[in-house]
């Protein structure tokens, strides 16, 4: 619970800051990855300790940050469609409110599923290149494409577990909502783990070397 304190005081006040917030995109994986060595360490039977928080930035670091640098490209190509659309989605609406005010109404709500879908669109297969890339990379020094590529890949393949993972996390992220935020001290441990966990039951040596190739 400490770990997960710092991590959200460190990503949400890095994320006020005007342009610096950023960064979140780039260090994340880095702290994933440090995070993905303590669940590992509790596998083993070891200690956590919150050391391994900032172990991402002392092993495999270069492909961390270069995996970080990977997830700022594809979080600002997506913010950059999804604003695209929301301007289009103005125009228009402005558009039609200007012609006919009965089309304004079915127009907005056009707009508005549109958005939703679009946003759903672009989120999860982001979601799905980095679900297991900072793993990959922390334990195997996975070049960050690569990592990316294999974490995709390792999601489609198995899709039914992957949605049903992302259900049972509904009603978590409903109770977050309803504490403030509070929940998040006991949830992202459980994700975390979780993460670990389908990491560890999917990849191998192996299955890591051969999907490589």
């Amino acid at each position: 619970m400490a770990i997960v304190l710092v991590f959200l005081i460190f990503t949400v006040g890095l994320s006020l800051v005007p342009f610096v917030g950023l960064l979140n995109a780039i260090l994340v994986p880095l702290l994933i990855g440090g995070i993905m060595h303590g669940c590992r360490a509790i596998d083993r039977g070891e200690r956590l300790e919150f050391r391994h928080l900032l172990e991402g930035f002392q092993v495999n670091t270069p492909n961390l940050l270069l995996l970080g640098l990977v997830n700022l490209a594809l979080s600002f190509g997506a913010g950059m469609l999804v604003f695209l659309v929301v301007v289009g989605t103005v125009g228009m609406t402005a558009i039609a409110a200007a012609s006919a005010d009965m089309l304004a109404g079915p127009m907005v709500l056009g707009g508005i599923a549109m958005l939703g879908l679009l946003i759903i669109a672009v989120t999860v297969p982001i979601a799905m290149a980095m679900w297991f890339a900072p793993a990959l990379v922390a334990f195997h020094d996975v070049p960050a494409l690569d990592a990316v590529r294999l974490s995709f890949v390792a999601c489609a393949r198995n899709l039914p577990a992957l949605l049903l993972h992302s259900l049972l996390l509904v009603p978590l992220m409903l109770v977050t909502l309803l504490t403030l935020g509070l929940a998040l001290l006991v949830i992202l441990p459980v994700v975390w783990a979780s993460i670990y966990i389908s990491y560890k039951e999917i990849f191998g040596e192996v299955q890591i070397e051969g999907m490589r190739e």
